[in-house]
């Protein structure tokens, strides 16, 4: 998986988060999944807790964060270190579709069981246009 660190977020890393951050990168380009699948499985959660269908996930992209609700999630040592999945989808709900763009931490994504919503502290900003 490809995940990069954002120019905005080299600032508020101190010297062992950006340390911590640029491991955590190396430890994921070792993953079997690519960005894209994650934000499909982020969107599956989404069209599941908002009652939609039919989805496309239109862009998907992966950067480091500092998430202050986990602790060492990636390696003994990788502190609050996390990894945003953010991107664009298109949801269909009954006559109407819906475009979001959406953020969510992939430590949320590894915590999908189907039955509660773990996505809470995600971003989801919807667009909706009728048709």
């Amino acid at each position: 998986m490809k995940v990069k660190i954002e120019s905005s977020y080299k600032n508020l890393y101190t010297i062992a988060e950006y340390n911590q951050a640029r491991r955590v990168i190396a430890e994921l380009k070792e993953d079997a999944l690519t960005v894209a699948q994650y934000a499909r499985m982020a969107c599956i959660e989404i069209a599941r807790v908002n009652g939609y269908s039919l989805f496309e996930v239109i862009t998907a992209d992966a950067q480091t964060a500092l998430n202050s609700r986990t602790y060492d999630r990636y390696f003994d040592g990788s502190g609050h270190i996390d990894v945003i999945i953010s991107g664009l989808a298109k949801f269909n709900a009954p006559g109407r579709q819906i475009y979001a763009e959406f953020e969510v931490y992939l430590s949320e994504i590894w915590q999908i069981d189907g039955r509660t919503d773990v996505l809470q502290n995600s971003i989801f900003t919807e667009y909706e246009c009728r048709y």
